[in-house]
């Protein structure tokens, strides 16, 4: 990551391309490859020192995601279910 390669991130970042964009247009004009990887790695580090440039992403922070450490997990929990061992003896005939 030359300064000329951070400069042009940070233009393209301004005319409101993605990282995506920037990594597939970089090869023509600076002449060198750049994962969009390395461009958010780029982005989220600026804004770890106190940089702008996450502002200018299409969604701005990121996605959200869901904490799952020390929670329990509800999926597919059916609420106010009856025990097997609960049913009705008719159940047992079917």
């Amino acid at each position: 990551m030359t300064p000329e390669v951070v400069a042009h991130i940070e233009e393209k970042l301004r005319e409101e391309f993605s990282p995506e964009q920037i990594s597939c247009t970089i090869w023509g004009n600076v002449c060198v490859r750049v994962s969009h990887e390395r461009i958010y790695q780029h982005i989220w580090r600026d804004k770890k020192h106190g940089g702008d440039l996450y502002r200018m992403l299409r969604i701005a922070g990121g996605k959200k995601r869901r904490k799952r450490c020390g929670k329990k997990d509800w999926r597919g929990k059916i609420p106010n279910r009856v025990d097997i061992g609960q049913r009705p003896e008719i159940v047992k005939r079917r």
